[in-house]
């Protein structure tokens, strides 16, 4: 059985050497298109079986189609190859870039990280995975520990607890800076898997071109991991305040500090209605209740769009890759 979101990221990974082979092969990118809009019959459908069979020679994930069950994934390839979404998107580049747009009242933007804007490759669970090895004496320490949406105390905290220790301040903090300097090694590393979450840059660019939008973060990192993990990838700068683990450890908390901040540092006073916090896990979601802050979760993690639908996120997508998404909720239309 074929993980859908897994699949969804090896494609969109290897999605330009994709299109390039189907554009070479006559008609297959017409039949793949003609199921964005129509059905297709048993002659389509057997007519790209053919090809794909074919082309997954030179490009083997391909095969995942050719499996049993693996017709059923097919409308993923058709979305992610067709070209009028790019299109659409440079059209809002293309305004963006010629006029900068203007809400008609402040708003904020705060983005998770992990699985959100990025993956580090695994760096931040080996990272601290040395670190408490090295502090606490333990290795493998989170073999058991699930880390998504939880702030990196809190993941140290259960650690500690599944292994029947003292969770005093002082032994989470020294797990917590070594982890820092871990972190640094790891990241430099040469991770073949750590790589920007697609839509992200185009994202960000569009909407830093947005008068009275402030970007933000709100993230169970500690501040300063936060900072390595980005800067890795050239997105630090993007952001000028947030909310961190290293805040509080209750990421339900993470939404005032953020508006708080917002406000010390710009002179900007808003409310959670008037804020939206963008993330891959319902824990993103979950944090967002207390405060009336509007949820949008996206399914670029390791949590399905099921189970993020069943959190019951304000907005839902599957991906950052449609910028007008994000601007319609910032921009509504009339109804």
């Amino acid at each position: 059985m074929f993980r859908i979101q897994e699949v969804r990221e090896r494609l969109l990974r290897h999605r330009e050497a994709i299109l390039a082979e189907v554009l070479e092969v006559k008609d297959l990118m017409r039949l793949l298109m003609k199921g964005r809009n129509d059905r297709w019959t048993a002659e389509d459908l057997a007519l790209i079986k053919a090809h794909l069979r074919h082309l997954a020679e030179d490009l083997p994930l391909l095969a995942a189609f050719l499996a049993p069950g693996g017709f059923l994934l097919l409308p993923i390839l058709a979305e992610i190859l067709d070209r009028r979404r790019d299109q659409r998107r440079m059209e809002i580049e293309a305004k963006m870039h010629g006029e900068r747009r203007r809400l008609a009242s402040p708003k904020a933007v705060l983005f998770d990280i992990d699985g959100t804007l990025l993956e580090t490759g695994g760096a931040g669970r080996r990272a601290v995975t040395r670190a408490y090895a090295e502090a606490i004496g333990i290795a493998d320490g989170f073999e058991e520990i699930r880390m998504g949406g939880k702030t990196d105390r809190q993941i140290v905290r259960e650690a500690l607890r599944a292994h029947g220790l003292q969770e005093t301040d002082e032994q989470m903090d020294r797990v917590l800076n070594l982890y820092l300097d871990y972190l640094r090694e790891e990241l430099a590393r040469d991770a073949s898997d750590a790589k920007m979450k697609p839509g992200v840059q185009s994202l960000l660019d569009t909407l830093r071109r947005i008068e009275g939008l402030h970007l933000g973060l709100l993230t169970g990192n500690l501040e300063e991991g936060a900072r390595l993990k980005l800067a890795h990838f050239g997105l630090w700068e993007h952001f000028g305040f947030g909310a961190f683990g290293s805040d509080a450890e209750d990421r339900n908390l993470l939404v005032p500090i953020a508006l708080e901040r917002l406000r010390d540092r710009k002179g900007v006073a808003l409310s959670p209605a008037d804020t939206l916090v963008i993330g891959d896990t319902p824990r993103d979601v979950e944090c967002c209740r207390p405060h009336g802050a509007v949820a949008v979760a996206v399914a670029t993690g390791s949590v399905t769009l099921e189970a993020l639908r069943e959190a019951e996120p304000d907005h839902l997508f599957e991906d950052l890759l449609d910028v007008s998404k994000v601007l319609d909720l910032l921009f509504p239309k009339n109804p």
